[in-house]
């Protein structure tokens, strides 16, 4: 069985009926988590290390994601191909490889830009982190310090000062 994530259910639902009965398509629903609102969620002393928090909802996709690609034959990452889409492959595959789900499963990051059949039969092989993955890092940082964290602060004016 091949497991697909893509983020949102309406898509899940027709790319699943194009693919067939080897292939489960899964949403995400979006982000799967993002950096609390509080000072520590980011160590600028500690190579900027990032701590992460998962919303009830998300950590129910999050289970059932790992439930479906323990003992797959591959996860295929299939966000959408923007900054916000690389952002959501990037975590999930994040929580499998710490929940230890991807023993054994190949991992594929593709990209299309229409949910057609067409446009399914020539996905755009790609890896997971890139510089997408970096400019949405630093877009979580900067709404986090925006809702007043001053994670950003190093001393006086700071690494990015506070926003």
């Amino acid at each position: 069985m091949n497991i697909v994530i893509v983020e949102s259910a309406a898509k899940a639902k027709t790319i699943n009926k194009y693919l067939g009965k080897d292939y489960k398509v899964l949403a995400s629903y979006g982000h799967v988590r993002d950096l609390p609102s509080k000072n520590g969620s980011v160590e600028p002393d500690n190579d900027f290390d990032m701590h992460w928090d998962t919303d009830s909802k998300s950590a129910k996709i999050l289970k059932e994601i790992t439930s479906a690609v323990k003992g797959a034959d591959k996860l295929i990452l299939a966000t959408d191909p923007d900054r916000e889409g690389e952002a959501i492959s990037w975590h999930i595959l994040q929580v499998l490889e710490a929940k230890k789900a991807l023993k054994n499963v190949e991992v594929e990051r593709v990209a299309f830009n229409a949910v057609t059949k067409s446009a399914l039969n020539f996905m755009r092989m790609e890896t997971v982190g890139s510089l997408m993955l970096f400019a949405a890092s630093l877009l979580f940082l900067v709404n986090v310090a925006r809702r007043g964290c001053k994670l950003l602060c190093c001393g006086e004016g700071g690494l990015l000062g506070c926003l």
